[in-house]
């Protein structure tokens, strides 16, 4: 047992022996609004504090209302093959009015930049004592930060989390022995703030520039309570003098509103306040109490309240999706009694954990561990490979990972790391993810922590519906739709088209001008990507009621590109123009290097991919059907992917030079990931030719590049090589400054390196993960398990529960010697998407649709029956299928869901079943069985029904 404990833990515990030396060494907690960073100092401890609305600048007027004007003689000149002049004209017209988002700093200007709160300090009396036994450590499964210390013959614990339930920080001090609690706590920001100690509380009051003007109020709040000993007042900081135990609750609040994306007139230090109060309203309502200082006793429990409340919450989420490795298989027939006896005592250990009645040594070993305090003798004790692992720290554990050793849990940490930051850093309701998450130190943010719409945002997201997080979503499906109104502006601004248009960057205040620099900063399809992340939702959930809210968003974004396409004249082909593929630079034989062209590959894919959801989507709501037929005659005019002379996928209309071969931007496979048009099995030949680019690309690149490269290669079915990109990916780093070709890593707090840190890349690694182990993409949304598993040993023993599939299916599966051996496949429960139902803060702030044509409002969904009959025909065929996935090492089990079919009832699903597999309904009932071969069968999953492959 002390393998498969030591295994469970190094898959959920970050760990350092030292106090955090910077940012990227401290430890990340967050709640959605609230973040908070420990740096787990023993003379002077750091909580960095961030809000996640909390932004410089305002709203702007960016665009170049006379723009318009010079789009026909750009677009004459493309089509004239003068690239040259139609770049020079789109450069000085085609960006935006003013600086832009300053490029880059944007933090004094009116673009503005994400900015940290502030810091919290603690300043120990007896700092100058020697230290022992020191642990740092953040538990990922409990969403738990500890620092754990020996002076002065006195053990010190602090304990820092922050609540999804009552929306504030918690700290906690506590010393093994009475009064050894001596410090001085205050709090500090450098600029437009000002600090004061007040009624035994730190209060920390500020507004930003918007450029020239005025703009976000924000404040902030810290209350210590403390077990024996006092509290003294200075002028800007508390003295704690001989206490025992000593609890600190942080609240924050800014005048950003969420329901309107503007600044409000309310006082934000009377609603950090609200949030202290509401949870010691809630906390009192037996007694009635609703005193703001609550007694020691009311604090100390609130606390422990608090922080099972809390943990409770975060677990329903990061509980629904579990992936386990496992160290050695005692049998290796694939279904035999002792490999099933072996998944069952499996499963009913995982099952007892989370549920939280493991046994009494178990738990009390688990406990230490979490806690921080596991002793050396214990570590000892632990056996097998695991046992080096529990005594070093991560940044040790991704040292020797780098240098080719094994670490099987690895990997699964670095998976669950992604989703606990996505937990802790999105929530319906507020702002989404920007690109550092929620966490910064910095009043000027690299790249502001805004919004990049070519990639970056996107990636943020990729791994939401996959890794059954998918409600979390909901902050950029809203942010999406809230882009139309000024979208609507910059449409008519540069192009005189209708419907609406995001370029690059974005921002709280709802930016879509082109950026300042026309180069990188006039890519046209940002929103239309966005769409993709709409589109998928339904697919992931059918949930036909959310694609009625936005379609009238996907919709806009069709109309903008349909009306702006022009025919190129070598092939007849509709093309976008002016436009590029994101920062990357083609050379004409001439030896001119340019950016400006007609119909870049990865826009063509971007239209294919919004007209076809828009054909389908007005086919599910019976609406707009004579523009639906529009977009079909449309869609096989587009200019089609292209196979270079190299054999790669060409990523301009023409078959250009590249400036730089190994270019971090791998747009032009966006048709393979995260579209779908590009399929082993359904276009080999493209496929074929985006497997040349990624090697022709290399599998250098910022952190984001290499994430993104994992997805490539699962979608190719290549699983050892999305493995190497694994292992390169956590190559250790301290590199802080800005590199953008190569050098890509991680920290040692497990942030990923663009460099500097940049969250995308853990996000998109994630997700990469999750498609090595399940895909559900194509035309007919077939689920494979295990098409891109590689066959290193540390890969071919394991498990995973809850992955999500299209269709609204749920999946669970254990595999051994890299085959499946049991599978699960479940209609998913409809996730909660607004804060009320979720138990969090505000109100969910209304989304803001554009304007929706009225027939997509006032009809309702309505699915043809005979499209019913032939999805299910369709389904139903049986024969033989293919096993594995192309270029994979998988088994070839596969689901396919019957996009089209459902209702009530249940949903259609398809099966290529391996050869002596089986399936079954909980009664054990056969549904299907293949005996001489793989075998493609169809059948119905019911709601609320698991069926098992066995």
């Amino acid at each position: 047992m002390s393998v498969n404990l030591s295994a469970q833990q190094e898959d959920i515990l970050i760990r350092f022996d030292t106090a955090a030396a910077g940012f990227t060494e401290s430890l990340p907690l967050g709640n959605g609004r609230l973040g908070a960073m420990m740096y787990g100092g023993t003379r002077r401890e750091r909580i960095a504090l961030n809000e996640i609305s909390l932004w410089s600048g305002g709203p702007q007027d960016a665009d170049n209302d006379s723009a318009r004007f010079y789009l026909k003689p750009i677009q004459d000149l493309l089509l004239a093959g003068n690239n040259r002049e139609a770049q020079a004209l789109l450069q000085k017209h085609f960006v935006s009015k003013g600086v832009g988002s300053g490029y880059g700093s944007g933090a004094k200007e009116k673009y503005g930049c994400y900015q940290a709160l502030g810091d919290l300090f603690i300043d120990w009396r007896d700092s100058l004592l020697p230290v022992s036994g020191y642990e740092r450590v953040l538990n990922i499964e409990t969403a738990i930060a500890t620092t754990t210390y020996t002076r002065n013959g006195a053990t010190i614990k602090e304990e820092l989390f922050t609540d999804f339930v009552n929306d504030i920080i918690w700290m906690k001090l506590s010393s093994s022995r009475k009064g050894a609690l001596n410090f001085r706590l205050s709090m500090y920001r450098a600029e437009n703030a000002r600090v004061t100690a007040k009624d035994n509380r730190l209060l920390v009051e500020g507004q930003l520039p918007a450029g020239k003007d005025a703009g976000m109020r924000f404040a902030a709040i810290a209350v210590p309570t403390v077990r024996d000993g006092s509290i003294r007042q200075e002028e800007s900081g508390l003295v704690i003098e001989n206490a025992s135990e000593c609890w600190i609750r942080i609240s924050a609040a800014t005048n950003f509103y969420n329901e309107t994306g503007l600044l409000s007139a309310e006082d934000p230090m009377k609603m950090a306040t609200r949030y202290l109060n509401s949870g010691e309203v809630k906390q009192n309502k037996d007694s009635g109490n609703q005193i703001i200082e609550k007694s020691l006793q009311a604090i100390s429990n609130g606390y422990d309240r608090a922080i099972k409340n809390s943990t409770s919450f975060y677990q329903n989420l990061f509980n629904r999706n579990r992936w386990k490795m496992l160290e050695e298989v005692r049998n290796n027939a694939r279904d035999g009694s002792e490999n099933r006896r072996e998944n069952r005592e499996e499963n009913r250990r995982v099952n007892r954990k989370e549920n939280g009645i493991v046994n009494s040594k178990e738990n009390l070993t688990v406990n230490r561990m979490e806690n921080g305090i596991e002793s050396r003798t214990e570590s000892k004790k632990v056996s097998g490979r695991f046992g080096g692992l529990s005594k070093i720290t991560t940044q040790e554990r991704l040292v020797r990972y780098a240098g080719g050793g094994s670490d099987r849990q690895l990997p699964v940490l670095y998976y669950n790391f992604g989703r606990y930051l996505l937990i802790s850093s999105s929530r319906p309701g507020l702002l989404p993810a920007n690109l550092q998450g929620l966490w910064a130190t910095e009043y000027q943010t690299p790249w502001n922590g805004d919004y990049h719409l070519n990639i970056n945002i996107q990636m943020n997201y990729w791994l939401a519906e996959t890794t059954n997080l998918g409600e979390l979503a909901e902050p950029l499906h809203r942010f999406t739709a809230e882009l139309v109104e000024n979208g609507q502006k910059t449409a008519r601004a540069y192009y005189g088209a209708e419907g609406w248009v995001a370029h690059v960057i974005s921002n709280p205040w709802k930016y879509t001008s082109p950026g300042e620099g026309a180069e990188w900063g006039s890519t046209l399809t940002g929103g239309a990507w966005l769409c993709e992340h709409i589109w998928e939702h339904w697919r992931f959930n059918r949930d036909t009621a959310f694609l009625r809210k936005y379609y009238p968003v996907l919709r806009g974004a069709a109309r903008f590109l349909q009306g702006i396409l022009i025919k190129e004249p070598k092939n007849g082909w509709l093309v976008t123009a002016p436009s590029n593929s994101p920062e990357n630079t083609y050379i004409l034989p001439d030896g001119f290097r340019g950016q400006t062209a007609m119909g870049p590959t990865m826009d063509m894919q971007i239209s294919r991919e919004l007209f076809n959801s828009c054909i389908r989507a007005s086919k599910i709501l019976a609406v707009d059907s004579a523009w639906r037929s529009e977009l079909k005659a449309l869609v096989p005019r587009l200019a089609p992917n292209q196979v270079g002379a190299k054999g790669d996928l060409n990523e301009w209309l023409e078959d250009y030079a590249d400036a730089e071969p190994r270019h971090r931007h791998v747009s032009h496979l966006y048709g393979l990931h995260p579209y779908d048009e590009i399929t082993p099995w359904e276009s080999p030949a493209l496929a074929a030719a985006a497997r040349q680019t990624l090697l022709q690309r290399g599998d250098d690149g910022t952190g984001w590049s290499k994430a993104w490269k994992i997805s490539f290669w699962a979608r190719l079915g290549d699983g050892d090589h999305a493995a190497a990109l694994v292992r390169g990916l956590l190559k250790p780093t301290k590199g802080l400054g800005i590199e953008m070709s190569g050098g890509g890593g991680t920290y040692a707090n497990l942030f990923c390196a663009h460099p500097p840190f940049q969250i995308d890349g853990n996000f998109g690694a994630v997700a990469g993960i999750a498609e090595m182990l399940l895909q559900s993409h194509g035309t007919e949304e077939v689920i494979r398990f295990l098409p891109a598993l590689p066959k290193g040993a540390d890969w071919v023993n394991g498990s995973i529960k809850g992955l999500k599939a299209r269709g609204g299916f749920e999946v669970d599966m254990d595999w051994r010697e890299g085959k499946l051996v049991r599978g699960e496949v479940r209609k998913a429960v409809k996730a909660i998407g607004n804060r009320e139902k979720m138990g969090v803060g505000e109100r969910t702030a209304s989304s803001k649709v554009g304007k929706a044509d009225s027939e997509a409002v006032r009809k309702e969904q309505a699915i043809g029956n005979g499209e019913k009959k032939k999805s299910g025909k369709r389904a139903a065929r049986s024969g033989e299928g293919s096993a594995g996935g192309a270029g994979g090492v998988g088994v070839g089990a596969s689901v396919g869901v019957g996009g089209r079919a459902g209702g009530v009832k249940g949903s259609l699903c398809r099966l290529i079943l391996p050869g002596g597999m089986k399936i079954v309904d909980e009664k054990g009932k056969l549904v299907a069985g293949a005996e001489k071969g793989a075998r493609e069968v169809g059948f119905i999953v019911k709601n609320g029904k698991k069926y098992r492959i066995i």
